[in-house]
């Protein structure tokens, strides 16, 4: 009988990607995290009272991990307000960056919200997440954009 040995890391499907963190010395221990796509682009009215794009954020690794998230590039109508939120709290404009620790297997809803207020157009901004034990590997970059129509 043929044995066939498997990497130790997974294939994951086109919606997800995987980042892998880094031991002391550099070598790959595997993935910590994988961020799926649930919906970064969003539509409503403006009389909503908020519009939420999504992604979801899942701990890979069979320990902890401590993720980072920074709001950066947010270009919205005046009048317009956003927050991020996590599975504990929305973080309004004014708190742009912040950590994000999920036990091992743990998967959480991170929400990118948008405040019309009433006002038509369009709005966007960037969310950059990343493993707090390796930035410059698990670094990555997600768009969101709502669009309020009158």
């Amino acid at each position: 009988m043929k044995k066939i040995k498997f990497s130790a890391l997974a294939i994951f499907a086109v919606v997800a990607l995987t980042i892998s963190s880094c031991s002391p010395d550099d070598t790959p221990v595997g993935p910590s995290f994988t961020v799926t796509e649930v919906n970064y682009t969003i539509s409503g009215a403006a009389s909503d009272a908020e519009l939420n794009a999504k992604i979801t954020i899942k701990n890979t690794s069979d320990a902890e991990v401590t993720l980072y998230w920074v709001r950066q590039n947010v270009t919205i109508p005046s009048g317009w307000a956003t927050a991020i939120c996590d599975h504990n709290l929305c973080y309004p404009e004014n708190i742009s960056e912040h950590d994000l620790i999920l036990t091992a297997g743990q998967e959480v809803e991170l929400k990118g919200v948008f405040y019309p207020n009433n006002v038509d157009g369009t709005g966007s901004y960037d969310l950059l997440i990343y493993d707090t034990v390796d930035q410059a590997n698990t670094e990555a970059t997600y768009s969101f954009s709502a669009t309020a129509r009158p």
